[in-house]
């Protein structure tokens, strides 16, 4: 993967562990507002009503 990837997850697979070993600088997507660091957005259904 590299930086402005998405990954999705599901099933067993979301046990699996996931992580971000280094971050480059200026790695980040044109346009993205990033500077520096990342952007982690977790977003997750639970079946509730």
């Amino acid at each position: 993967m590299k930086s402005g990837d998405l990954f999705v997850f599901g099933g067993k697979s979301r046990y699996a562990f996931h992580g971000v070993t280094k971050l480059r600088p200026g790695t980040a997507p044109m346009g993205s507002g990033l500077t520096e660091g990342r952007l982690n957005l977790t977003i997750r259904q639970t079946g509730l009503s």
